[in-house]
């Protein structure tokens, strides 16, 4: 019996592409871009061919997370009301959201974040480990409540990172050095005989290409 969640990243946002001197963190009220619209639509487009089966659909509370399902199910022509759940929000950067990077990303912090190995927390904020309790968390009630169903899961770059490295047991260090592009797919399975997660793929963006 095979559990599985595909985890997908949100469209390009206003912040991703003209702010990215800004420290964004959560920021759920962002919201997508038309390259970010297309994007969805062309993720649309591959569940009209591939469709999937899937048994829930969950996005995290924000703008970008819940629009991106909202256009790719309208194009795929299964539109769905999401179940929203705060544990697949973005890592929070506490006092550091909103601000500038070169203010509070100077080369002597960016030296301490790196020796951190993924252990540094922004004031008030999170490290990759709170991330990864929650989206495991999160991955750990889906395994219990549909078990040998297809779970999609609309989330952000940071959150599918550190929960991707939880199931692969990684280095934390390499965390943010992995891909993860806009409305890419990264499918997570659970072997239930084994008791075991296993990593499906990582960051496959093929849809990207669709004209």
């Amino acid at each position: 019996m095979i559990t599985r969640l595909t985890l997908i990243r949100h469209a390009e946002t206003n912040m991703n592409a003209n702010y990215p001197h800004i420290i964004g963190g959560r920021s759920n009220d962002t919201p997508l871009t038309p390259k970010g619209r297309l994007q969805a639509e062309k993720l649309g487009m591959r569940f009209m061919i591939e469709q999937p089966d899937f048994t829930a659909v969950y996005t995290s509370p924000s703008v970008r997370t819940i629009d991106t399902m909202c256009i790719a199910h309208r194009i795929w022509g299964k539109s769905v009301a999401p179940i929203k759940d705060k544990r697949l929000q973005e890592i929070s950067q506490g006092d550091w959201e909103g601000g500038l990077r070169s203010q509070h990303h100077t080369p002597e912090m960016l030296d301490i974040i790196r020796a951190s190995k993924g252990t540094h927390r922004a004031p008030n904020g999170e490290n990759q480990p709170d991330v990864e309790k929650r989206m495991m968390e999160f991955a750990e009630n889906c395994v219990e409540q549909y078990v040998g169903g297809h779970v999609a899961v609309y989330s952000h770059g940071i959150a599918i990172k550190c929960l991707a490295r939880a199931v692969q047991k990684s280095d934390r260090a390499q965390t943010y050095y992995t891909a993860i592009e806009n409305t890419s797919l990264t499918i997570i399975d659970y072997l239930h005989d084994e008791k075991i997660w296993r990593w499906h793929s990582l960051n496959d963006h093929a849809h990207l290409s669709l004209v």
